[in-house]
């Protein structure tokens, strides 16, 4: 699946809920749902800088036991040392968000440019 969405944070509730009912594996849909809500909002404020002529592009993989989202923005400054600690002090209201996402998902990798957000599926009950 893929889906585009305009640099305005209006659009990233709608976005969410379409993707998690695309999903048909059985994974932590909390988790997901505030990784990619954190990850979209990312991508617009820092990678868009919230200009409204630009897009976040997303797609959707599933594989056997996993769904991966690959979250593309028009910015080029995402890297892997990003992943490793919180941009900022604990009393900051931001610059923690690809720490929390990385705490959240059982993978996190920028590729590219890209930020790739893999949940292993749940065992079954």
């Amino acid at each position: 699946m893929h889906l585009s969405i305009d640099a305005n944070l209006d659009h990233v509730t709608d976005a969410c809920q379409q993707l998690l009912a695309a999903i048909t594996l059985p994974v932590d849909h909390m988790a997901v749902e505030l990784a990619l809500t954190e990850a979209l909002n990312n991508a617009i404020i820092h990678g868009n800088q919230m200009r409204p002529d630009t897009i976040v592009k997303i797609q959707l993989l599933t594989h056997a036991d996993t769904v991966t989202f690959v979250i593309t923005d028009a910015g080029s400054s995402l890297c892997d040392d990003m992943l490793t600690a919180p941009l900022a002090d604990l009393d900051a209201t931001s610059g923690r968000g690809l720490a929390l996402i990385k705490t959240l998902a059982s993978d996190t990798r920028i590729i590219d440019g890209s930020l790739r957000i893999t949940f292993i599926a749940l065992p079954p009950a």
